[in-house]
């Protein structure tokens, strides 16, 4: 099969629809169960061989056959982007501008990808918005504030005073921070 990286940010959390194929016999051409949770930056046509299709051939069983193959198709998937991250590192950048809620999901679920893609996702800060690994160079400590309207009368004096302090009210951002060494 292929999967596509979609050209658009995705919603978090949505499901994509994906053509899929039994012994390239069309089952369904929007199944949604094929793919991990945290991939919903892409979409995919396959044709799969060893799963079990529902009496109403519009998708597949939620067992270990499909369980395996949604496994393999996101290890496919993050090595995919571990690759673009070594060797295309300004494309990796437009493509975390568009799907950073997925990376998010991702490397809270997978220590490498948290290894290698932590650094790259964008933080809203009082001072701007920077990659974490950006913020990470410029202070020795994390500081963040969960609650955004908290944060919008907190930010004001922290950038008075040059300190970066962190918005963890977006999706994802306080438990990635809590991950941080």
């Amino acid at each position: 099969g292929v999967a596509y990286v979609l050209p658009y940010a995705s919603i978090a959390g949505r499901r994509n629809r994906h053509r899929v194929y039994l012994k390239q016999m069309l089952i369904a051409e929007q199944a949604d169960n094929l793919l991990p949770e945290w991939a919903f930056f892409a979409t995919a046509i396959v044709d799969a061989h060893g799963l079990r299709p529902t009496a109403s051939r519009e998708g597949f069983y939620e067992d270990e056959g499909l369980a395996k193959t949604r496994e393999a198709l996101g290890r496919t998937l993050r090595a995919y982007l571990i690759r673009m991250a070594e060797q295309q590192p300004e494309r990796l950048q437009v493509f975390i501008q568009l799907h950073h809620e997925s990376i998010g999901a991702l490397v809270l679920q997978d220590d490498e990808a948290y290894r290698i893609f932590g650094d790259w996702l964008p933080v809203q800060t009082s001072l701007g918005r920077m990659s974490l690994g950006e913020y990470r160079s410029r202070t020795d400590f994390v500081r963040y504030v969960a609650n955004h309207d908290q944060f919008r009368r907190i930010a004001p004096v922290a950038a008075a005073q040059g300190v970066p302090v962190i918005d963890a009210s977006y999706v994802y951002t306080r438990e990635i921070l809590e991950r941080l060494p």
